[in-house]
């Protein structure tokens, strides 16, 4: 297998960390521009697809890594929170709704390696909960429409009905996660 075909997942997971600052950049200068909030929300959509992507194709050509596993993660925290961190500095987003999400995705960001380094074997069968996979499917649908219908100092409406659900699943998964943890640490202090 050659050098490429082994590391395309890492290759696509890098690529979604490349396209990081054009998208934070195209959100802080959008301002009432329809077309550059249209090229942020593209990237924004092709940053998120290429997370799906990277781990399909990881799993589907049996090339998932060590750094793949660090790196996904990592990615995802870091298009999150400079996507919020933007939106609030645009004065899109409420910097008290930025704050609730990034606070979980910081905690995730430090809980991740933290696990790993207690108990490596673990951390493989560690396996994403479908409260995840949902709760970043309703908060890219609530970014996208930030993007799409905001206005500065004001949340649209219809975003809400995306971002309740989706910050109430991500904290649950949160949870859940930290549950898997303490019951590895609990696994390895029994042996």
């Amino acid at each position: 297998m050659g050098f490429l075909r082994r590391n395309l997942a890492n290759a696509i997971t890098l690529f979604r960390l490349l396209l990081v600052p054009p998208t934070a950049l195209l959100i802080l200068r959008a301002g009432d521009s329809d077309a550059a909030r249209f090229c942020a929300l593209s990237l924004f959509v092709l940053a998120a697809a290429s997370d799906f992507a990277d781990g399909q194709v990881a799993r589907r050509m049996g090339i998932v890594s060590e750094l793949g596993k660090v790196l996904d993660p990592l990615a995802d925290r870091v298009l999150a929170i400079a996507v919020l961190a933007c939106l609030t500095a645009a004065r899109l987003l409420p910097a008290w709704m930025a704050l609730l999400v990034v606070a979980r995705e910081a905690l995730m960001l430090l809980g991740a390696p933290l696990y790993g380094l207690f108990d490596r074997e673990g951390r493989a069968r560690i396996e994403v909960h479908w409260t995840g996979k949902l709760a970043t499917a309703c908060l890219l649908a609530f970014v996208s429409l930030v993007l799409i219908l905001g206005k500065e100092g004001e949340v649209p409406p219809a975003s809400l009905a995306f971002f309740l659900p989706g910050i109430t699943y991500s904290y649950a998964s949160g949870y859940i996660y930290m549950l898997r943890f303490l019951r590895q640490l609990r696994r390895k202090a029994a042996r």
